[in-house]
């Protein structure tokens, strides 16, 4: 649809959608700023493409986002927001009264990344933060942060003056507004019972050397909804064989997380073993090619034990997603998989 290639509606307007985002100007607002550079052609509309999506994929029966030239309003649900691309700066603007707006801003932050990444990989830019009593005054966010950590009453603005820290407070609800692969607010927990004997949801099998940084962020997350996740990176690598057996044994489910050098023979026993223990087997592939681990997913199925070179025609391979606007249906698809494993 013509709503997702935003780039087509750039010398378009609207004159009802200029004195409604006019009118939501005092909600929380965030400033990507690139004036100490430029901000080049294209970023602004990555960014809507890519906000468009995610309202889709959220929900249609609000309809669809209200683009025109360089300017948008868009739901994620009940979360309703404006951006506009003023300048040098794209301006993310919460609809006052919204639905999480310090948490739906850390995800536009987080699309944002992608869609730089996507033009102009090493674009300086910087993030502002808008007074929520104050419109014309700004801060320069690591600034902000820095002030808070070390518990300062106030906090330099950008251009002139200090304005008090606490008036910021708004934008910490869920936490950090820029990390963008930890939790650091709450998230929702999921209930899955396990059958007597069990004592894990998932066991992780992977190579420590190029995935063990994806699958420690990946137990982290799985532990923070709620799962109950066996990973021996916990001890170092240090567990014996038997150990491992055991874990496998008292999991529901086994997942392979697939990357290059995965098939070491700690990782073939594994493998071998959830095969004799009949447990599902789920598999996750690391899916960034800047990353030590990936490889072409063909390379994968090639280097397979024959023993398992059935289980890519039998097992939808999810690929892992860090970012946060990606993750979090990640982790829902993922914890649904385990949830239904038989």
């Amino acid at each position: 649809t013509l709503f997702l290639v935003s780039s087509l509606l750039k010398n378009s307007t609207d004159r009802k959608l200029e004195q409604d985002i006019a009118s939501v100007q005092s909600g929380l607002t965030c400033v990507l700023d690139f004036s100490k550079f430029f901000l080049p052609d294209g970023v602004f509309a990555r960014l809507l493409s890519l906000c468009a999506k995610h309202s889709g994929d959220l929900s249609t029966r609000w309809g669809a986002p209200r683009l025109a030239g360089q300017q948008a309003i868009i739901r994620f649900d009940l979360s309703e927001f404006a951006l506009e691309e003023v300048g040098d700066q794209i301006r993310l603007i919460m609809v006052p009264g919204t639905e999480i707006p310090a948490s739906t801003l850390k995800t536009l932050i987080s699309m944002f990344r992608g869609a730089r990444d996507a033009v102009f990989k090493d674009l300086p830019w910087q993030l502002h933060l808008q007074s929520p009593r104050d419109p014309s005054v700004r801060v320069e966010y690591d600034n902000l942060v820095h002030s808070r950590e070390t518990k300062a009453a106030k906090v330099a603005s950008v251009g002139v003056g200090n304005i008090p820290v606490a008036d910021f407070d708004p934008f910490f609800e869920d936490g950090s507004l820029t990390e963008d692969e930890k939790d650091t607010g709450t998230v929702e927990r999921a209930s899955i019972p396990l059958p007597a004997g069990l004592e894990y949801h998932v066991f992780l099998s992977h190579r420590q050397v190029d995935a063990g940084d994806a699958c420690n962020l990946m137990a982290e997350k799985l532990r923070n909804r709620g799962l109950r996740v066996w990973i021996d990176q916990e001890t170092e690598g240090n567990l014996a064989e038997d150990e491992m057996k055991r874990g496998i044994r008292k999991s529901k489910c086994y997942l392979l997380f697939l990357s290059k050098t995965v098939f070491s023979d700690a990782v073939k026993m594994e493998l071998q073993t959830a095969q004799q223990e009949e447990k599902p087997i789920l598999a996750v592939h690391e899916s960034d090619p800047s990353r030590i681990g990936f490889a072409p997913f063909s390379a994968y199925i090639d280097a397979a034990p024959a023993s398992a070179k059935h289980l890519f025609k039998e097992t939808e391979s999810m690929p892992f997603q860090r970012r946060l606007y990606l993750a979090e249906a990640f982790y829902k698809e993922l914890i649904e998989r385990i949830r239904t494993a038989r």
